[in-house]
């Protein structure tokens, strides 16, 4: 992510004025010099054998253009000359993170991560800077991931790529992850032209469809979202009720953790919302089944469960979030003005086990608990409660 309150950029010249955090001490080669990847990556990386453990981090991107100096170059070579890979577990792509003393300590370089945002594994191989991602320089447990690019990539269309992929908030990262976690497709995050995690070259064969995924294992959260079918199972219209912290009990805990150990998401394709639905319809919406609401532009997962007689048919309960410092009152009316708002007579329309390209605005959780936003809107009243 390279926004830093300035326009995006119209030219290579404006992107090389861009702060990054890839920003190094090595010298930059004179421009115009071609940089080359000289070290060929092991048959599969074996330098981190960490114990698995998974982490709620900021993820944010850079590429090409956005680099400091513009370019490939990355600070710590460990499997790369620069930055690159595939994102496979044997030849993951590099991160950067800020190079304290601290973060050195707990992120060291050649470090794997497994990222569920975007199904693929990664590598410390660079560093964040104060001229990193908002002036930050990544602090705290931050990983800035390399998307790739070169010379001849237009940089506005590396940066939107960074910027569609960028989520709102913390997402779950695996550190020193299993090798069996699932990688979307191997290659550059971004390639030209003008594909953004999205697989160049895709096999003809059809993906499978969503299936339940195994119990997690007790030192890391689940796997992240299974594939869809290739094909949309179509258009219903649903049922649609809402649920929070309160309503859940005062708690997040999920029925069947698919990809988040607790109820939560941003919306995306990647990282869909958890709704519950009845124990009835496992044979129709199994776990780890992916839905899309077009009212509301976000992706859900089905990961929890409605109470017994709750949630029959096309019915579907979507969690909208919250923790215990949150207004109870506040909740409810959210609930409350999302029905008043989106849906008509009680029901809208749901895209069952949807294509991975539908719009999704605003990005994450629908009730933002630092600010109180009710889906992106501050002119949601405590008169909408009944």
């Amino acid at each position: 992510m390279r926004r830093y309150f300035i326009p995006l950029l119209a030219s290579i010249a404006a992107a090389a004025l861009l702060p990054s955090c890839g920003e190094r001490s090595t010298p930059a080669p004179p421009a115009g010099t071609p940089v080359f990847e000289k070290l060929a990556p092991p048959p599969c990386y074996s330098g981190d054998n960490g114990t698995p453990y998974t982490a709620s981090a900021t993820v944010t991107f850079y590429g090409w253009p956005d680099n400091s100096p513009p370019g490939n170059q990355i600070a710590h070579p460990v499997i790369h000359n620069v930055a690159s890979g595939d994102g496979s577990y044997c030849n993951p792509t590099t991160f950067a993170t800020e190079p304290t003393s601290s973060e050195n300590k707990k992120i060291p370089y050649g470090t794997r991560i497994y990222v569920p945002l975007v199904q693929k594994y990664f590598i410390r191989e660079d560093d964040c800077t104060t001229s990193g991602p908002q002036g930050l320089g990544c602090s705290g447990l931050w990983f800035d991931l390399w998307i790739g690019g070169d010379a001849s990539s237009n940089p506005n269309t590396v940066i939107n790529c960074e910027n569609s992929l960028t989520p709102s908030g913390s997402v779950s990262v695996v550190i020193h992850p299993p090798n069996n976690e699932p990688v979307a497709w191997t290659g550059a995050i971004f390639n030209d032209p003008n594909l953004c995690n999205k697989n160049p070259n895709p096999s003809p064969s059809p993906s499978p469809t969503h299936s339940p995924s195994p119990s997690p294992s007790p030192s890391r959260s689940p796997s992240p979202t299974p594939s869809p079918t290739s094909t949309p199972g179509g258009s219903i219209t649903a049922n649609v009720e809402w649920y929070d912290y309160f309503d859940n009990g005062n708690s997040c805990a999920i029925a069947h953790p698919v990809i988040h150990s607790c109820a939560g998401g941003s919306g995306t394709w990647s990282d869909p919302i958890t709704f519950a639905t009845s124990t009835s319809n496992n044979s129709i919406y199994p776990y780890g089944s992916v839905i899309y609401m077009a009212a509301l532009q976000r992706y859900f997962i089905r990961e929890d469960d409605c109470g017994s007689g709750q949630c029959t048919g096309n019915t579907f309960n979507i969690w909208i979030g919250g923790n215990s410092s949150d207004n109870q009152t506040d909740m409810a009316a959210c609930e409350t003005y999302l029905t008043n708002t989106y849906l008509s007579n009680g029901q809208t329309t749901i895209v069952v086990n949807p294509p991975s390209n539908e719009p999704v605005s605003p990005l994450g959780q629908i009730w933002n608990e630092s600010n109180g936003e009710c889906n992106g809107s501050y002119n949601y009243s405590k008169a909408h409660l009944p």
